[in-house]
């Protein structure tokens, strides 16, 4: 995974990314309302991995039960980004930690550990849960959201796949070795557009693009828009999201 590349096409897509990420946000709206039954008590320290734009930081801001919150992703700009959006007029007690969270040093241990869209770009899932369940503390919750195997499956036969991706039984069977199950449930989003070209631009305007490790030459786009376009089934261009959710409790 090239992570340099990663890093630049989602920094690239910063101000581009809010409005575009329609699957994204509800993934994130949908993760806050299945957690907050397992919020209620106080949380002194709490750890957001991959907070991007902030449409989960949004959610956990307004939760007033959090003592610190301590924020994660790839560039520092996503946190200038989310200070700018949120926190000037805020009096929430927020620390970033910049880096690839599956490698840098975590500075605590936490209460709860949540992340929406990003779970699926750690390679080496157990010992990232592994490492996830060393930094809760007693009673601590471990909440994501990840993509199962259907992801994004019009372009699966287009486009190599460059993540592996689990579905909902293949990652419980995993967690449940150190985490209790609490929840867990998938969900199909279908985004509908209206050209090949305007799907391949929600692919640059959300930085999934990162995906490919490379940027695509005008010849290869135009390849790309003629087999999406072959392989239509339906009157409009899709793209299927398919969402996984995990609440977890250390054991």
């Amino acid at each position: 995974m090239n992570v340099e590349y990663i890093t630049q096409q989602f920094t690239k897509s910063i101000d581009t990314y809010d409005q575009s990420a329609v699957a994204q946000k509800q993934i994130a709206l949908k993760l806050m309302n299945l957690a907050k039954p397992f919020l209620s008590r106080n949380l002194n320290e709490v750890l957001e991995f991959g907070c991007g734009t902030g449409l989960l930081t949004e959610q956990l801001l307004k939760q007033d039960n959090i003592k610190r919150l301590y924020l994660n992703d790839l560039s520092l700009d996503f946190y200038q980004y989310i200070v700018a959006k949120y926190l000037i007029n805020s009096k929430a007690n927020v620390k970033y930690i910049e880096g690839d969270i599956s490698c840098i040093d975590w500075p605590n241990t936490f209460d709860l550990v949540i992340s929406s869209s990003t779970e699926q770009w750690i390679s080496n899932k157990k010992s990232f849960y592994k490492n996830v369940h060393s930094h809760l503390n007693e009673g601590g919750m471990f909440i994501f959201s990840s993509f199962g195997k259907a992801n994004l499956k019009e372009l699966q036969r287009i486009l190599p796949q460059q993540l592996k991706y689990f579905d909902e039984e293949e990652s419980i069977q995993i967690l449940s070795e150190i985490f209790n199950v609490r929840h867990s449930e998938s969900q199909s989003i279908v985004i509908e557009f209206d050209s090949a070209m305007d799907l391949l631009k929600h692919f640059k305007l959300t930085g999934v693009n990162g995906l490919y490790k490379r940027s695509w030459s005008k010849a290869e786009i135009n390849l790309l828009i003629k087999t999406i376009e072959q392989r239509k089934q339906t009157d409009r261009f899709q793209l299927t999201y398919q969402a996984t959710f995990y609440i977890l409790e250390k054991k």
